[in-house]
């Protein structure tokens, strides 16, 4: 049944790029190990990756990897404008699937007139041009596809420079345990599994007419962000996410109505979780599913897999991908286009 519908919606055949996911992380291994940075003119003392979107969820897991394996400080901005520190000592990486993202090429500028190094991963566009005009470093990855298909282009690129240059410590064997996780995974998850033992296509069918709110540890949230873009841009759907322990000070006095408001059978709870949050957070997320059930409210739960914090990140992405895809085939929408986003850019063409 599941093919079927997938045959009848899915007109740009979005299945087959996440079929061929762990193909993508090879040749993006590859793309990283051949590309070297020209030697900084000055020292590097932080790191900036400035990107909106699917461009910038890459940068969101690097920043959690070197946050357990690295002494240099690294923020992402999604925005036109970079912080008053950027400086002669920051390296600034412009991430653009397109190249086109206005926000990119305005910090882009910015950078430059920062004096700040400048590094570039996009598939051309204005931010190839200016790079090339400007004698900017570019890592060139393939284009062709939507920018939230390409995560493994975007982000593992520079996860292998920055392991190359000392910046950040990553397991040994990592990068085998995760492709050799993901081939396992897109078998388990694929079309032709159609039956009970396919977790995600499970979970879309429970997530049908339903509005998913996801909660993670602070650790976990570049894969709440990303099960949230997912939902949003894959299944056309709203979706909500927030952290814990922050959620813990505000947001979750808001349940306190969610039953008297008859909204219980419209919400439904995701906690993304990994061994290595922290115990009081654990023990957090087991009161939280006390008070939720006061409400009536329901609670999946989904641990990520795996032994290096690598294969872990993406063990929860690619599940969430997969999850989003077929909520959008269950919804009876194709995943690929986004008309919101393409008409919020035509009307700003205009207003330029």
């Amino acid at each position: 049944m599941i093919k079927e519908k997938i045959d009848r919606f899915d007109v740009s055949r979005m299945i087959d790029l996440l079929n061929s996911f762990p193909h993508q992380i090879e040749e993006a291994i590859a793309l990283g190990e051949r590309f070297n940075l020209p030697n900084p003119k000055k020292e590097i003392r932080q790191v900036v990756l400035a990107g909106m979107g699917g461009s910038a969820i890459g940068g969101n897991l690097l920043q959690r990897l070197m946050f357990s394996a690295s002494s240099l400080p690294m923020t992402v901005m999604r925005y036109y404008e970079l912080p008053a520190w950027v400086n002669e000592n920051s390296l600034v990486i412009l991430s653009s699937f397109s190249g086109n993202t206005e926000e990119t090429l305005s910090a882009f500028n910015q950078a430059g007139l920062r004096k700040a190094q400048r590094l570039c991963i996009t598939s051309g566009g204005q931010l190839a041009q200016m790079a090339a005009e400007q004698d900017v470093p570019v890592i060139k990855i393939p284009g062709g596809r939507p920018p939230r298909t390409a995560l493994g282009y975007l982000m593992i690129p520079i996860l292998v420079l920055f392991a190359k240059l000392g910046w950040v410590k990553l397991v040994p064997d990592s990068f085998n345990e995760l492709l050799t996780y993901l081939h396992r995974k897109v078998e388990e998850f694929a079309p032709d599994n159609d039956h009970e033992g396919n977790l995600a296509l499970r979970t879309a069918q429970q997530l049908c007419n339903r509005l998913p709110i996801i909660y993670n540890s602070v650790m976990l949230e570049p894969v709440g962000l990303r099960w949230k873009g997912q939902f949003s841009e894959n299944s056309k759907i709203l979706a909500f996410q927030n952290n814990v322990p922050e959620m813990n000070h505000n947001e979750i006095v808001g349940w306190e109505r969610v039953g008297k408001l008859g909204m219980q059978s419209l919400v439904q709870v995701i906690y993304l979780c990994d061994k290595e949050d922290h115990p009081r957070v654990q023990t957090r997320l087991e009161v939280m599913k006390e008070i939720f059930h006061l409400n009536n409210v329901q609670v999946m739960e989904f641990f990520s897999e795996g032994e290096s914090l690598l294969a872990r990140l993406f063990s929860l992405i690619i599940l969430g991908d997969y999850i989003s895809y077929y909520l959008a085939i269950l919804n009876d929408v194709d995943p690929t286009p986004i008309r919101n986003i393409d008409l919020l850019k035509q009307h700003l063409a205009q207003r330029n």
